[in-house]
């Protein structure tokens, strides 16, 4: 073989290697984007049970084909709250076993026979038919039909690997003479040599299922044996932990130790099976070290060590949790601002199914932080509380930052690959967040409206008082139904919203009325009269800006509409004629104006 038939070799193989890559990733995103909601269930359903967070684990990460992102997502769990250290030690265990999946898959092409079906099941013949099969599905059949979009990914994903698998076999096969093939399998048939050879290309590839797919490509040269395949095996669950650790850095104390764990108990699996394996060898002299694999055999030993490491520590998950704590010990504990932020977790961009769902949990927190501030805002107009003003400013500038925070986060949501439902929730978020930042603002608004009309030697008659206060109460149920909404993803509760707005303006235009009345009989200054209309005219837009928060609600479950303010209010009242005018009725009854 000349040194150009060696060049242009290693070119096909790394071209071999490329296209196996962008398939594994082509068919990871398709089966997430089609398994988010499912996947969000499964974890959602945790419990503090171990064994139900492996299946957990194991069933996730055989959704989207990567232990690294389950674990990565898990650390985000933890340092969010939403997860305990026990919980995600039983994710991370079935993490490894999930994994095994892509491998056990990639071993079809060990298929023989001359029948036409297991010829047709060979991944030399089967990964044409799938590569076709997707791109119809992406870009014919999906142009109507969109969730068929990522079953064509997936499909065209799979007989990628298959036709990158088949590219790298037949280089490898054609170099597997060269001296320097048998001395490196030679040489990382050392356990050290290899398990650190192992670690180094999972680190590099940032996937396990992506280095022991290339030990099943090397398998065409005949030199893939147990001496050399179990160690790079176990060095490759090593190196799946990098990403894991890296995502830890910055995090919270648990969520560093939710990545030691990960690190831990793949270290410990390996020095155990290193123990056992070579230490039983010097005494049996095992026959079986240099009999050649094939792709089935490497991933079968891949699926045993993954299963046997799991079974054989999981008794040991408590041990390994006081480990972790040694390690990183307890620090200060986290303050509210800390863990606020650390729901909207970077490390969900590898599911924007959960991102999504945990940018929603930040929106309620938001709606939550403006009505404790519309209720200040209340006691400072009807007390002349203005010791409040401060706390209230802070309150509008905490409702800024997180405006700010949620929208950079579904900024680098939509620059994923979503679905058309989670391209439409996300979008519709943004105006969500636009609307709690100007509740925000106005509740602000009223408190200066009382401290300027205070600072003129002012004041709201007991009758204006008495007016504001009815109002206000119906604005803060406009404010409550909107949070609730949010908080449940509740549209009946957005429905609401409407009539409640509607009796709200009713108030508006009475109060204007009865204000001009005083003005007229010289009952209120000026002053006090320019307040109390700025404070009227402030509490309605507030309102305004919940009618919007309400159709935003709707709309989350609505993809296919884009719902105008003006067209909701008439196609609520023409659907919902007389539960309208109820609604309208019974809020008219709870805010009624005394009698002048």
């Amino acid at each position: 073989m000349t040194l150009t038939d060696i060049i242009f070799g290693l070119f096909t193989m790394c071209g071999g290697a490329a296209l196996f890559l962008y398939g594994m990733n082509v068919m990871g995103g398709g089966l997430e984007k089609a398994a988010g909601d499912s996947m969000q269930r499964l974890i959602e359903n945790l419990t503090s049970n171990v064994i139900k967070g492996v299946l957990v684990g194991a069933a996730v990460t055989a959704l989207i084909q990567s232990s690294g992102a389950t674990t990565v997502m898990v650390v985000g769990f933890v340092n969010a709250g939403m997860m305990t250290l026990r919980q995600a030690s039983g994710v991370i265990m079935g993490a490894n076993i999930g994994t095994t999946i892509t491998a056990q898959i990639l071993s079809l092409s060990g298929i023989s026979g001359d029948m036409w079906y297991i010829r047709l099941l060979k991944p030399s013949t089967l990964a044409n038919f799938l590569m076709v099969a997707g791109i119809i599905l992406i870009m014919f059949v999906g142009k109507k039909h969109k969730n068929r979009v990522y079953i064509g990914e997936i499909i065209f994903g799979l007989g990628a690997i298959f036709v990158g698998m088949g590219i790298m076999t037949d280089s490898i096969s054609a170099m597997k003479d060269l001296p320097i093939m048998r001395t490196v399998f030679t040489g990382i048939s050392n356990p050290f040599l290899g398990i650190l050879a192992g670690a180094v290309i999972t680190a590099l590839l940032q996937s396990s299922s992506a280095s022991v797919g290339l030990l099943q490509a090397f398998t065409a040269t005949g030199l893939v044996t147990w001496s050399n395949a179990l160690p790079m095996i176990m060095g490759a669950n090593i190196g799946a932990c990098v990403i894991t650790i890296m995502s830890g850095m910055g995090a919270n104390k648990e969520a560093r130790r939710a990545s030691i764990l990960n690190l831990i108990f793949k270290v410990t699996g390996v020095v155990l099976c290193s123990a056992v394996m070579y230490g039983l060898d010097v005494f049996l002299h095992f026959g079986f070290w240099d009999t050649v694999l094939t792709t089935n055999g490497v991933a079968n030993i891949h699926t045993c060590f993954n299963i046997l490491s799991t079974v054989v520590l999981l008794p040991f998950c408590e041990l390994f949790i006081k480990v972790s704590c040694l390690i990183i010990p307890d620090e200060e504990k986290q303050t509210g601002k800390r863990k606020s932020q650390s729901i909207l977790d970077e490390r969900f961009m590898l599911a924007p199914a959960i991102a999504i769902r945990q940018t929603m949990s930040g929106i309620v927190t938001m709606a939550e932080t403006a009505l404790k501030g519309y209720d200040m805002a209340i006691r400072v107009v009807q007390h002349n509380e203005t010791e409040l003003i401060d706390r209230v400013k802070e309150i509008e500038n905490d409702i800024d930052k997180m405006e700010s925070r949620i929208s950079q986060y579904v900024t680098k949501i939509v620059a994923q690959h979503l679905t058309p439902t989670e391209k439409h929730t996300a979008t519709t978020i943004l105006h969500v967040v636009t609307d709690l930042e100007r509740v925000g603002d106005l509740v602000l608004n009223i408190c200066y409206c009382v401290r300027d009309m205070i600072e003129a030697g002012s004041s709201i008659s007991a009758g204006g008082l008495g007016e504001l206060k009815v109002m206000g109460d119906a604005v803060r149920e406009s404010l409550v139904l909107a949070t609730d909404g949010l908080r449940y993803a509740d549209a009946g509760r957005a429905m609401r919203i409407q009539p409640c707005e509607a009796v709200v303006d009713e108030l508006r235009d009475t109060l204007k009325d009865r204000h001009v009345e005083r003005l007229v009989e010289n009952n209120c200054s000026v002053r006090s009269g320019i307040a109390f209309l700025d404070i009227v005219n402030n509490l309605e837009r507030i309102s305004d800006h919940c009618s919007n928060v309400g159709i935003s609600i709707e709309q989350l479950g609505n993809i296919e509409t884009d719902i105008d303010a003006h067209k909701y209010v008439k196609r609520l009242r023409q659907e919902n004629g007389e539960l309208y005018d109820a609604l309208v009725g019974e809020y008219r009854s709870r805010f009624t104006l005394a009698a002048e």
